[in-house]
């Protein structure tokens, strides 16, 4: 009989929910906002996928800071459809679905980066860029896809990474 792992909720984020509600959340933008955006052509350093050879612990700031910035950029688009792109959306619209996936994902960023900074990673991690949102009405949709879609990939790194430890 196996040891069970000390943390499996940290563990378990490969079988979490986490990218596919990403990818979900992704499409549920697109939906809302038009199928034509296409994603930004630079992407967001703070979700860029670490080198395989970065040593843990500065791979461990790095997934922290990503977390972080993921936290802030969807914080930032949930205020931006509410205000500005979709506001008051009719109940159980596409729009209203996409606020509650939106708030769930704000939630399950927040708690990844509460699970990897209690291990393996620790406390203290850089704080990363802000988030800069363009001020054109399509800048800030093709800002939200890019943020879902760089998100995804960086949690299915993530779920790997963690995965590889023995944590």
């Amino acid at each position: 009989m196996q040891a069970q792992p000390a943390m499996p909720w940290v563990l378990d984020v490969s079988r979490d929910a986490s990218v596919p509600l990403f990818a979900l959340l992704g499409g549920c933008h697109l939906k809302v906002n038009g199928e034509d955006i296409a994603p930004l052509a630079e992407g967001f350093p703070d979700l860029t996928i670490p080198n395989a050879t970065m040593p843990d612990n500065l791979t461990c700031q790095r997934l922290k800071g990503g977390l972080r910035f993921m936290v802030s950029a969807l914080t930032v688009i949930r205020t931006v459809q509410e205000t500005d792109l979709n506001p008051n959306p009719p109940l159980h619209s596409d729009a209203w679905w996409m606020y509650k996936k939106l708030n769930i994902s704000i939630a399950t960023a927040d708690h990844l980066l509460s699970c990897v900074s209690y291990d393996p990673c620790g406390e203290a991690s850089p704080t990363p860029n802000p988030p800069n949102l363009p001020t054109d009405t399509y800048g800030k949709k093709q800002w939200g896809r890019t943020v879902f879609e760089s998100s995804e990939k960086f949690l299915a790194w993530l779920a790997g990474w963690l995965g590889a430890r023995d944590i």
